[in-house]
Formats: C-alpha cells, sequence, structure tokens
C-alpha cells in the first residue's frame, strides 16, 4: 500500500508543478427553491484538486463514432479530498475560469483504497 500512496504523492507533485488549480462541482441531490423565478434550481459542492488540460488530436476527433467532438478536453486530476470521485454525466470542472461538462470518467485506484489519479474526458459547457 505504501507503493500506491507514494504513487499518488508522485502525482500530486507533478500535476501542482505542472498542472492547475480546479473545482469539481457535484450537484446536491435536494435542489434549493428560488422564490424570484419560482423554480427549484440545482446546486453543487465544490472540491478542489490539481490538474492538467489537453485537447484530444485531429485524428481523434471524429473516430469512434464522434464520441470525441472538436472542443472536448482531457483532464488528469487528483482531488483534495482522496474520497471525492468525480461523476460522469453529473459534475462539472471549472478549470481556467471556463465550466466543462464531464463525459466520462478513469480513475486509477491499483489497491482499492489509493486513488492515484483520474483521467477525465469533458466538453466546455453552454452558458
Amino acid at each position: 500500500m505504501a507503493f500506491y500512496d507514494e504513487m499518488r504523492d508522485l502525482a500530486v507533485e507533478l500535476l501542482t508543478e505542472f498542472g492547475n488549480d480546479f473545482q469539481l462541482q457535484k450537484p446536491d441531490p435536494k435542489p434549493t427553491y428560488d422564490p424570484v423565478t419560482r423554480k427549484n434550481i440545482t446546486t453543487y459542492k465544490n472540491y478542489t484538486g490539481k490538474c492538467v488540460m489537453k485537447p484530444y488530436t485531429a485524428e481523434m476527433i471524429g473516430m469512434l463514432q464522434n464520441i470525441i467532438k472538436a472542443g472536448d478536453v482531457e483532464f488528469k486530476c487528483t482531488m483534495d479530498d482522496i474520497s471525492v470521485i468525480p461523476t460522469e454525466g453529473k459534475d462539472k470542472i471549472i478549470f481556467g475560469g471556463n465550466t466543462y461538462n464531464v463525459l466520462s470518467v478513469s480513475t486509477i485506484n491499483p489497491s482499492g483504497s489509493t486513488v492515484v489519479v483520474h483521467t477525465l474526458q469533458a466538453r466546455r459547457a453552454s452558458n
């Protein structure tokens, strides 16, 4: 287990040096009523971490029957709270002043107890 703790520490160190801060927004399961609009709105809880973002290559866009679209990006990230696991299709990422919807999540957790890094496919959210 100590090996995977060291791998996580190394991932955090590298993402701190070469990446940037980001926020993961998880929706609150209970909507909040907005008396002004008279509608229920989704509120989010924010979690912090470190990540790097990279665009997909032109070769990847359009492959796999349009799973990856122009403008999609990939994040490699670690969460400050190791118990927080991103959820595809629900969570949002705020990075560099932009908001992205999480489309898919791949978590590297070889020991079953120490998450080393998450890989997230994301698409910029419309305003």
